[in-house]
């Protein structure tokens, strides 16, 4: 009993060792990158690496491992072909503090042989100056959920970026970029998305016709610091999930009925601090029905309205009408 005992601890220990095996590629093939594992995918991280011959031979090394996560950091690659990672089973990559000049061939897909593989996408702070973001193609990339733009300079988003999709994306967020103009049909294929997040850029045009119809599933809209002054009265319109909208640090003056009413009660969470708020006779209709629990939002007109939380004006209000009814 005593000896299966042993032999039983033995047999869980060996077992227990060979489901931690490393799956990075040999060091040699990796070089410059280095790699981890945690037995079931592996991350290939490669910093500061300069030439993209050397690129391709390391991330090359991984063919065959069937999950891997590949991150470049404050990399100079100036042009990424669009096969670099041809026949790599890559289901995360990320650029970030690079120093890129294009992203895939003219043409073609960003990201050849990735289509149906590739899960979540990011560049971060790589396409700067001269050197701007004119066109990413990623239609094609039909199981990408997560898609991050953020910090790069990109003057205008049209309608090409997003033309086809990614049809499947859920998340998509691009942020500080200092775009100046969104394509009339920007977003409208991406029907799956939940959280779309363009703050920090520098458009001032919303259309409906932007956005995805319906927009079945979108739950969070963020366009935070912007130059929006006004919101079209549609705008809202076809989004039957939607309980998030984060309009701060814009120029928007009015929160007027025709555009709020249908969303008012639906929504959870409505932030739109630091704008200026003319907190006048055209909010009256709030009074009648129940707010966002979430109500963020600061007056600046008229003068017994200034600096006082709009949510603050709407409770008081409605009150003192509870009140005057006993």
């Amino acid at each position: 009993m005593k000896l299966f005992a042993v032999a039983l601890v033995l047999f869980q220990a060996v077992g227990l060792r060979g489901s931690f095996v490393n799956l990075c590629p040999p060091l040699e093939d990796l070089v410059p990158c280095n790699c981890v594992s945690d037995g079931k995918t592996i991350r290939v991280d490669c910093i500061q690496v300069n030439d993209i011959e050397e690129a391709r031979k390391s991330v090359q090394s991984t063919q065959g491992i069937k999950r891997v996560f590949i991150d470049f950091l404050r990399s100079s690659l100036d042009k990424v072909p669009s096969d670099l990672f041809k026949g790599l089973h890559v289901t995360k990559l990320s650029f970030t503090n690079c120093k890129l000049k294009t992203f895939g061939d003219e043409g073609r897909s960003a990201l050849e042989g990735l289509e149906n593989i590739i899960e979540e996408f990011s560049i971060h702070f790589s396409f700067m100056g001269e050197n701007n973001l004119k066109f990413l193609n990623v239609s094609g990339l039909r199981v990408l959920e997560d898609l991050e733009i953020e910090g790069n300079d990109i003057t205008e988003l049209g309608n090409d970026w997003f033309r086809d999709g990614p049809v499947n994306v859920k998340n998509l967020f691009i942020m500080t970029n200092f775009i100046e103009r969104l394509g009339d049909r920007a977003f409208a294929s991406l029907g799956n998305l939940r959280n779309l997040w363009l703050t920090g850029n520098k458009f001032k045009t919303l259309k409906r016709s932007m956005f995805p119809y319906p927009a079945t599933y979108l739950t969070s809209l963020d366009l935070t610091n912007n130059e929006i002054s006004s919101i079209p009265e549609d705008l809202f319109s076809g989004m039957p999930s939607l309980k998030e909208v984060i309009l701060a640090e814009n120029s928007i003056k009015r929160v007027p009925e025709s555009t709020w009413s249908n969303i008012w009660g639906q929504v959870t969470r409505v932030y739109l601090e630091s704008n200026p708020l003319e907190c006048d006779s055209h909010i009256e209709w709030m009074f009648k029905v129940a707010r966002p629990y979430v109500l963020k939002g600061k007056c600046v007109a008229p003068a017994d309205r200034k600096d006082v939380d709009l949510k603050r004006i709407i409770d008081d209000k409605q009150r003192d009408e509870d009140y005057d009814d006993f």
